[in-house]
C-alpha cells in the first residue's frame, strides 16, 4: 500500500451539505499496468467484457494501420488482434455486448463510405454490417436499447437542421430520425442518452446559452419523447456553474452524475477551465459542481464514470500530481482522489471498465514503450460484496426484469428459451436503469445470473 502527501484539504458549501475534497490522497494500491502497447494503439471508448475477455477498438494499428478490434485477457495479461479494419473506420463509442456479439458504429467505411451499424462475432471472427449509413451521419455514441423497439445511437449530423439526431435502428424496419436538434436544445455528444423513470435524457456538450464558451454553448440536458420526436432542452449549463462539454454520465443516488471536460474554474486553462464532475436533479431542475478540476493538483478533463455497488468512481484523464491523470470517487457526499496515474500506467488515459476485482483503463501515452497501455486499479473496499439479484414487475409494455444490486462486475444475466439451454448474454438494458422490457411474444424464456468473473 502506498500513501502519497495530501497536497491540500478543503470544503465547498452548497445546498445545505458539505462535500469534502482530498485532492491527493491515495487509500488502496495505486494503479498498476497490466499491458504494455508496444505500437501506436489509441483505444478509444471503454473496454467491453464478453465471456471472461475485455474488448476493446483501436483506432491505430493493423496492417493498414486503419486500427482493429482487440481482446484482453485478465488472467494472462495479453493484448491480441481479432479483427483488423482494412479501410478507414473510425467506431464512436466502443463495443456494446449484444448477446453472444459485439455491437458497433463507425464514421467511416461501409458500402456508403459513411459509416455503418455494425457486428462483431468473437466465437467465429465475422463481422457484418447491420445497416449502411448513405448520407453523413456521423455516430457519436454506442447502440443503447432505450425500449424494445430498436437501438439507438446520437449523431453529429443527419436530423431536420443537419446538426444532430437521435437515430434508431429496428431490425425488420430500418434506420429512422427519431429526434432533431439544434443549437438551442443542444448539439454535439458523447454521453450516452439514459432512460430513467420513463423518460429519455440526452447531455449534449454545445449549444444552449450561446454566450457561454466563445459562443459556442457550455452545453444543455434535455429530454426526447420517443413516440412523438420532441426534443425538450431542460437545462442550459453555465460554464462557472455547472461545467462544460459533457464527456459522460450515469444515474446514481435519485440524479445524474455527469463528467465535464470543461467549465469549473475559468481563470485556469486560458479561461476554459479543467472542467469537473457535477449532478443533474431532474425533480428540481438544478445542476450544480461537486468537484472542480485544477489541473496539476486534482486532475484535468474529467472523461469517465462508473458506478461500483454504492460508489460512484470518475477518471481524469490528463493533470494531476504526474501529469497523467487521477481517479476519484463520490460516496456519501464526499468527493476524494483514490489514485494518481504518471508514467508509469501510461498518460491521456480513457474510460473505466469494472471488472472482477478493479478498474481498468486504457491510456495513449507513456508506459513501458510510450504507447501507452491497460492499466488497472484494485477497488479493494468492494471485494466480496453481495452478489446481485433479479427481481420482476408488470408493466403496460410486458414484464420488467429488474437487476437488484450492481452488474459491472463479475456476475451476467443470461437467457434461453428452454432450460436445457443454449444461454446467451442478455445486453438490452435500458442504460442506467438496470431493467429492460421483455416483450411477451414467445411461449417462454427463462433468465438467469451467472459469475463469470474472478
Amino acid at each position: 500500500m502506498n500513501m502519497h502527501n495530501v497536497s491540500s484539504s478543503w470544503m465547498r458549501y452548497g445546498l445545505g451539505y458539505v462535500v469534502t475534497l482530498a485532492t491527493a490522497c491515495g487509500l488502496y494500491a495505486n494503479p498498476v499496468l497490466v499491458h504494455s502497447f508496444s505500437a501506436e494503439t489509441k483505444v478509444k471508448g471503454p473496454l467491453t467484457a464478453l465471456d471472461g475477455f475485455l474488448y476493446g477498438v483501436a483506432e491505430k494499428g493493423g496492417v493498414a494501420n486503419h486500427g482493429y478490434i482487440g481482446r484482453f485477457d485478465p488472467v494472462q495479461g495479453t493484448w491480441t488482434v481479432v479483427h483488423e479494419f482494412s479501410t478507414e473506420t473510425k467506431i464512436r463509442g466502443g463495443l456494446v455486448s449484444v448477446g453472444r456479439e459485439l455491437w458497433f458504429v463507425c464514421e467511416k467505411g461501409g458500402a456508403g463510405g459513411q459509416g455503418y451499424l455494425g457486428s462483431y462475432d468473437p466465437s467465429t471472427g465475422v463481422l457484418s454490417v447491420l445497416t449502411d449509413f448513405w448520407e453523413e451521419t456521423k455516430p457519436k455514441t454506442a447502440p443503447v436499447r432505450l425500449d424494445d423497439r430498436g437501438w439507438y445511437f446520437l449523431t453529429e449530423k443527419r436530423g431536420a437542421t443537419g446538426l444532430g439526431a437521435l437515430m434508431r435502428w429496428e431490425p425488420g424496419v430500418g434506420l429512422q430520425v427519431v429526434a432533431s436538434f439544434d443549437s438551442g436544445t443542444g448539439v454535439k455528444f458523447e454521453a450516452l442518452p439514459v432512460r430513467v423513470e420513463g423518460s429519455v435524457w440526452y447531455a449534449a456538450r454545445e449549444g444552449g446559452d450561446l454566450t457561454q464558451m466563445a459562443g459556442k454553448g457550455a452545453g444543455t440536458i434535455g429530454t426526447v419523447d420517443l413516440a412523438t420526436g420532441t426534443v425538450t432542452r431542460r437545462l442550459a449549463l453555465q460554464a462557472a456553474l455547472h461545467g462544460a462539454k459533457i464527456r459522460a454520465w450515469v444515474p446514481y443516488e435519485g440524479r445524474l452524475y455527469y463528467a465535464a471536460e470543461e467549465g469549473g474554474d475559468l481563470g485556469l486553462n486560458a479561461g476554459k477551465g479543467f472542467g469537473g464532475v457535477g449532478w443533474y436533479d431532474p425533480t428540481s431542475n438544478t445542476a450544480r459542481l461537486i468537484f472542480v478540476c485544477d489541473g496539476s493538483g486534482n486532475g484535468a478533463k474529467p472523461r469517465a464514470l462508473v458506478v461500483v455497488q454504492d460508489t460512484l468512481y470518475f477518471l481524469c484523464g490528463e493533470g494531476g500530481p504526474n501529469g497523467g491523470g487521477t481517479i476519484g470517487r463520490i460516496q456519501d457526499d464526499r468527493v476524494e482522489i483514490v489514485a494518481v496515474l504518471g508514467a508509469g500506467t501510461g498518460a491521456k488515459a480513457e474510460a473505466l471498465t469494472w471488472w472482477g476485482r478493479g478498474l481498468y483503463f486504457t491510456t495513449e501515452l507513456g508506459a513501458a514503450h510510450w504507447f501507452g497501455g491497460i492499466g488497472m486499479y484494485e477497488v479493494a473496499a468492494h471485494l466480496g460484496g453481495a452478489a446481485p439479484a433479479l427481481a420482476w414487475r408488470r408493466t403496460a409494455q410486458g414484464l420488467e426484469l429488474q437487476v437488484m444490486g450492481d452488474l459491472s462486475g463479475p456476475w451476467i444475466v443470461e437467457s434461453a428459451t428452454d432450460l436445457a439451454g443454449p444461454w446467451g448474454q442478455v445486453t438490452a438494458w435500458m442504460p442506467g436503469s438496470g431493467s429492460m422490457v421483455v416483450p411477451m411474444n414467445e411461449p417462454a424464456r427463462f433468465f438467469r445470473l451467472r459469475r463469470v468473473g474472478p
